[in-house]
């Protein structure tokens, strides 16, 4: 039986690996890990189809992808449609294919990879009409090739 300090000791030492364990969240970050919407509203959201008298499947954007998609009609706020919300669609040349050639407009980011034997400069590239999320890492001897005006 453990008495005294040595008590406190070992409670401490618990409280502090539970601590390490539970991550605080909040907001968006807590409805994504609770699989649940928190009670603030999020959107606007396309209603994709009636389920049953009550219920509607959702049009989640990829970051909401753990959430699930249908929910109860009390759940759901009606959209007052606001011209501030109108996006107006970019012209986008295509290839013959149906497939779109991104150019790169600047360079973020640089960075050194090492590999076993040898080390590969990498740069950050934002392509234009992408959003900085959609940044990749290119290789530094690529983007030279087929961009060199980036490099000057």
């Amino acid at each position: 039986m453990v008495l005294g300090p040595d008590l406190v000791d070992a409670s401490t030492e618990k409280i502090e690996v539970i601590k390490q364990k539970v991550t605080p969240t909040t907001g968006i970050g807590r409805s994504i890990k609770a699989k649940k919407l928190s009670p603030r509203f999020l959107g606007p959201f396309e209603i994709l189809e009636r389920i049953g008298e009550v219920a509607y499947r959702v049009a989640l954007p990829p970051h909401l992808s753990n959430v699930h998609d249908v929910f109860h009609v009390s759940q759901l706020k009606k959209y007052h449609p606001d011209p501030s919300h109108i996006l107006e669609p970019e012209e986008v040349e295509l290839d013959d294919n149906l497939t779109y050639q991104a150019k790169p407009e600047r360079i973020l980011d640089v960075k050194d990879k090492q590999l076993r034997n040898k080390t590969i400069r990498l740069v950050k590239v934002f392509w234009k009409g992408m959003s900085p999320g959609d940044a990749t890492w290119e290789t530094e001897e690529r983007m030279r090739r087929d961009s060199p005006r980036l490099f000057f």
